[in-house]
């Protein structure tokens, strides 16, 4: 399935179209990558919204990707997600345990379902951006 994604959307006309674009990333591939088959949130638990994998799985994803050159922004997005549900998703679950015991209720659970895309900036000396 991973491999036939690069034989399917990254010719290499279609990867060079994706990074000389405005967004730098092929849009419908990204689409297809999240809300189809749900890979950015691979080792995110289902009952977060995430497809209930483990960091091996997360990990055959990002080398295939690589493998078949996706333009898309997975590593990225990927990562922060992962670091979303470990770190800041434990401290949300802290502060939703106080809130319901102060007030009756909390704030709700965040599920892996947002459609947000992540971004690496890259600073180099001198000021640059890349």
């Amino acid at each position: 399935m991973l491999r036939d994604i690069a034989e399917d959307h990254c010719s290499p006309e279609r990867v060079r179209a994706a990074i000389d674009s405005d967004a730098g990333y092929d849009a419908e591939l990204w689409r297809l990558v999240c809300d189809e088959l749900g890979l950015v949130a691979i080792a995110v638990p289902e009952a977060d919204g995430g497809a209930g994998g483990s960091f091996v799985d997360a990990a055959i994803v990002l080398e295939e990707s690589g493998r078949g050159l996706w333009p898309v922004p997975l590593l990225p997005s990927f990562v922060a997600a992962s670091i979303y549900y470990l770190i800041i998703g434990s401290l949300l679950g802290i502060v939703q345990y106080f809130l319901e015991r102060r007030f009756g209720r909390g704030f709700g659970t965040p599920t892996a379902r947002d459609q947000r895309v992540q971004a690496t900036v890259v600073a180099e000396t001198g000021g640059g951006v890349r």
